[in-house]
């Protein structure tokens, strides 16, 4: 019974939102840069190829 109230507690919803929040907030700025390069090139590669398929 205590077992599924902690269970319940860490998985709570709202709770991984916040922790998401606060994970992304104190992210440092070189993960951030990596991501939107990572994003630009899939972008470029998706362009390159429905170029190619018409």
């Amino acid at each position: 019974m205590l077992k599924r109230i902690n269970i319940f507690k860490i998985t709570h919803p709202y709770k991984i939102r916040i922790n998401f929040i606060r994970m992304c907030l104190f992210m440092p700025w070189y993960i951030i840069i990596i991501i939107f390069i990572i994003v630009c090139l899939i972008g470029i590669w998706i362009a390159n190829w429905y170029k190619n398929k018409r």
